[in-house]
């Protein structure tokens, strides 16, 4: 399946244009990202993609494929806990900053729409 897109907004910015546009992913997501080209901002070339996040997913566009990846964002624990059978919960942790993962291949991402703004000619 692909991406739905709707535009919102579209700006000429000198020679270029700023395209706003919700993007809803279908119901099974490709390892390495949906296929989202230039053309359906009406562009030849993006230039800037600037992507929110949207319900715990962070998103990104690869620009030498030309597709919008979707990430877990998430931190790293460093130690060990565990738990007793007296239901206590033992041990040292600490969080770390880590960069998240991509979401798995055939994810269900069909709820998940993020706004968009592609800036490009």
């Amino acid at each position: 399946m692909a991406l739905a897109f709707t535009e919102k907004k579209r700006v000429k910015m000198g020679n270029a244009y700023a395209v706003a546009a919700s993007i809803t992913f279908d119901d099974s997501y490709p390892t390495g990202g949906e296929a989202l080209a230039a053309s359906a901002f009406g562009l030849n070339e993006v230039t800037l993609m600037l992507c929110e996040t949207a319900s715990g997913y962070m998103f990104q566009y690869d620009y030498a494929n030309a597709k919008l990846k979707a990430y877990y964002p998430r931190a790293a624990l460093t130690g060990s806990l565990v738990v007793d059978t007296t239901a206590t919960l033992t041990g040292d942790t600490d969080v770390a900053a880590a960069a998240g993962a991509e979401v798995g291949s055939t994810a269900d991402l069909h709820t998940i729409t993020t706004r968009v703004m592609a800036i490009g000619i």
